[in-house]
């Protein structure tokens, strides 16, 4: 596609007679690439079927259906402390790593599911990985 698109750049613009020199510039981060995640694919969700509910993340069935099936990412902790959002999470799939599974929890979970009810009373958003240790801070602003 970048062959044919920037052999002429001029059939691409709606105005091109204006145009004296085209250029398209293409921008290949491979490491973002394979950190893509499709969130239309993801739902946010509380579950108290335990005493102790927690969040979760779930991956709706492959076949295109809005039942969600597979819990990706559980969140057993997330709460305000000294108005940081503190965010403890596992990720359940081999397939999400760190950067997507707080991407998703940012989107599907804060953004859908809480519609930022939690921007009032935090600052700063801490997303710790239960299983690795990995932690890292956010400005909460920066989430929306």
């Amino acid at each position: 596609m970048e062959t044919v698109v920037t052999t002429h750049p001029t059939r691409y613009v709606s105005d091109s007679e204006s145009l004296k020199l085209g250029e398209i510039i293409v921008n290949r981060n491979y490491k973002q690439g394979s950190d893509y995640v499709d969130q239309a694919q993801y739902e946010g969700v509380y579950t108290d079927a335990i005493v102790t509910g927690y969040h979760a993340i779930l991956r709706r069935d492959s076949n295109g259906q809005n039942q969600a099936e597979v819990e990706t990412i559980k969140i057993p902790t997330l709460e305000v402390r000294d108005r940081t959002l503190v965010c403890e999470y596992e990720i359940m799939t081999n397939d999400i790593n760190d950067q997507m599974a707080e991407s998703l929890i940012l989107t599907v979970l804060l953004e859908d599911y809480y519609e930022h009810d939690y921007q009032d009373e935090a600052d700063k958003i801490e997303f710790i990985n239960l299983k690795s240790h990995a932690a890292r801070t956010i400005a909460y602003s920066l989430a929306i």
